[in-house]
């Protein structure tokens, strides 16, 4: 019965993903150009010549604390592809999005199982700050999506202590090593494999297997730095100094602008200390937070964390940089996309203590059971009505707490990216259209925003 339910898991799963890729490809075109990506297009490019000319041209790079492992593919298939460049972008970024649903997944499935995973999927598919940004966040949406992936294969190679294959250690160290070829702040992730090793050594008292398993460590550790290197041309140039420079500015970004929150402005690096919990907590659907605040009780009282390390690890790899940036008084701006990937991991925390609580209760009582997925199946179809209704800018997206996007209209960001003009621009084009009558093609318009 249980691998039957698996297949059947497996094949909507399927389905699911064949429907947001068809989805995808005709909604592609909808999203304006956002704020940011000139420069990251600029930017791989640039990487793209540095390799080219062999690095014989060294450039300064315009965004230099950001790696290229997402823009140096892009760059060269706009060489090759018969596209307009930015139509390219988008269609890769939505399909780097798409890969970031499929590690959700697989995250979810291995702490819980293949139906944990499909629905882990469905809510991430379904969380407009997630599908919003997927098609047009150049670097929140390829970190986000290479971090779950390597959290998901942090988890396989914990499991595996103290004797993890080298291929399990590789891949994970290869996968970590994009996402800190996007950003830096991808160096938690071997931090991550060394704290889990530590943790195995100390908890089992396995001192003898200490030397061997920190060589192994190391290994995965190299590999994720020489593929960040290979990804990020400035970093090359500056191996040791560069990524720690990058790191310390990104997190303390000496961004001038200001920040609406809660109908005050505020300078960049002088927001709230609950700035990032409070944006999380109304931008996050709330059947997502209802799961969230569940499990979290449920995984509490069964104390499953501290005696399975593939749920502490993705509990670690969720709080830890929440934790960070509120203590470290981090700047941030732009609500909470930069910390983006933290809404995989936990969203897969929240499919994961659900199945665990149907696996020991609800399973065995058909109408509890049935009350949960009535529940769920309603809180997809009222997600998915809003973001159609939001379409195409499902980032700007608020949950009930603040009232919707009514409530949160005046006092918290909207529309910072700028993905509304291709929409403005349309409407003015036919206004100026029906004013000009038949004169309008012969004259010329100068717009400036």
């Amino acid at each position: 019965m249980t691998r039957g339910r698996d297949r059947l898991v497996r094949r909507l799963g399927l389905v699911l993903f064949a429907g947001m890729a068809l989805v995808a490809v005709f909604t592609v075109r909808d999203y304006g150009i956002s704020r940011d990506e000139f420069m990251h297009a600029r930017n791989g490019e640039e990487a793209l010549r540095f390799y080219l000319t062999a690095g014989r041209e060294p450039r300064e790079f315009e965004i230099w604390p950001y790696g290229a492992a997402f823009e140096l593919p892009v760059a060269a298939l706009q060489r090759v592809l018969p596209f307009e460049r930015f139509d390219t972008r988008h269609a890769l970024n939505a399909a780097v999005g798409l890969a970031g649903i499929a590690g959700c997944w697989s995250l979810a499935a291995r702490l819980a199982g293949p139906r944990a995973g499909l629905c882990a999927a469905v809510l991430l598919a379904l969380t407009p700050r997630w599908y919003g940004h997927m098609f047009n966040n150049p670097k929140d949406i390829p970190f986000a999506a290479a971090y779950v992936w390597a959290l998901s294969l942090l988890i396989g190679v914990a499991r595996r202590l103290p004797r993890p294959s080298w291929r399990a250690l590789l891949g994970f160290g290869g996968v970590a090593g994009l996402a800190m070829g996007v950003r830096p702040g991808g160096v938690l992730l071997p931090a991550y494999v060394a704290l889990a090793a530590g943790w195995w050594i100390v908890r089992r008292r396995g001192w003898t297997r200490a030397p061997r398993l920190a060589g192994r460590v190391a290994a995965a550790g190299a590999t994720a730095y020489g593929v960040m290197l290979l990804c990020w041309p400035w970093a090359l140039r500056h191996p040791l100094a560069g990524p720690i420079r990058a790191l310390t500015l990104l997190s303390w970004y000496p961004y001038n602008g200001t920040t609406l929150f809660a109908g005050r402005e505020y300078a960049a690096g002088a927001t709230p200390r609950d700035y990032a919990l409070h944006y999380l907590a109304i931008t996050t659907p709330e059947v997502t937070l209802a799961l969230l605040a569940g499990g979290i009780v449920w995984l509490a009282w069964k104390r499953r964390i501290p005696s399975d390390p593939g749920l502490a690890l993705a509990a670690l790899g969720a709080v830890l940089p929440l934790a960070w940036v509120t203590l470290a008084r981090s700047s941030l701006y732009h609500e909470v996309r930069h910390l983006l990937f933290t809404i995989p991991p936990l969203t897969a925390l929240a499919l994961a203590a659900l199945e665990g609580l149907l696996r020991r209760t609800l399973d065995r009582r058909g109408a509890r059971r049935w009350a949960v997925a009535a529940y769920l199946g309603s809180s997809a179809a009222w997600q998915a009505g809003l973001m159609i209704r939001l379409h195409p800018c499902e980032y700007v997206y608020y949950n009930q707490l603040v009232g919707g996007l009514p409530g949160a209209a005046g006092r918290y960001e909207l529309d910072y990216w700028c993905a509304s003009y291709p929409e403005a621009v349309r409407e003015l084009v036919a206004r100026l259209r029906r004013e000009a009558g038949a004169s309008f093609p012969a004259r010329r318009f100068r717009l400036f925003v």
